[in-house]
């Protein structure tokens, strides 16, 4: 039986959670009872220095609590143009907070460092501050380039791991993380 093997790296993906999330797509659509917005086609997200593109995006929330949600809700009335007053906000609504953000379909996480990780979905909890991809993941950086079937991401210390996944998967690299380095041209620094 193949070991699964795994590859740390450093200083990757961060950002910043105090920041909004913007997210652009060809189709949004909310169901307020079941707390969740998917937005499809050509999904852009962006929070802070990160930017994450998908085929089809859900973004699940949850509600605050009730004193905090009420405090929201009343300073979001205040802003309401005359007419408007009964109309629901799309999305998540004031004391509501997003839990986390499922991806599917040509994943692409980037971001300012030009680090970029591209997988066939991605789950990014926003509790723990942590995304993980999967199936067939590509980390790169500059010319270097990290292979292989699992992804995480902590958002918090910049530490990503890459796992291999077990021996015979599709694109698993026969059991193994798949990593190429290409140092840095001592001519360029000077």
């Amino acid at each position: 039986m193949a070991q699964e093997e795994a590859q740390e790296t450093g200083d990757g993906f961060t950002d910043d959670p105090g920041e909004p999330i913007e997210v652009v797509s060809d189709t949004a659509e909310w169901k307020r009872a079941e707390n969740l917005a998917i937005f499809t086609g050509r999904v852009d997200a962006v929070q802070g220095t990160m930017r994450l593109r998908a085929d089809k995006v859900f973004v699940h929330y949850v509600q605050k609590d009730k004193a905090e949600g009420e405090a929201e809700a009343e300073l979001v009335k205040e802003d309401v143009p005359e007419g408007f007053e009964g109309d629901p906000e799309p999305g998540p609504a004031p004391g509501q907070s997003i839990t986390k953000i499922d991806a599917k379909g040509n994943v692409i996480i980037t971001d300012i460092d030009g680090q970029t990780a591209v997988g066939d979905w991605a789950l990014y909890d926003m509790k723990k501050r942590e995304i993980y991809m999967g199936d067939t993941v590509v980390l790169t950086q500059g010319e270097n380039v990290i292979r292989g079937q699992k992804l995480v991401m902590n958002l918090d210390t910049g530490q990503t791991v890459v796992d291999a996944g077990a021996a015979g998967a599709e694109g698993s690299q026969g059991g193994r993380v798949r990593s190429v380095f290409v140092p840095a041209d001592e001519e360029e620094g000077g």
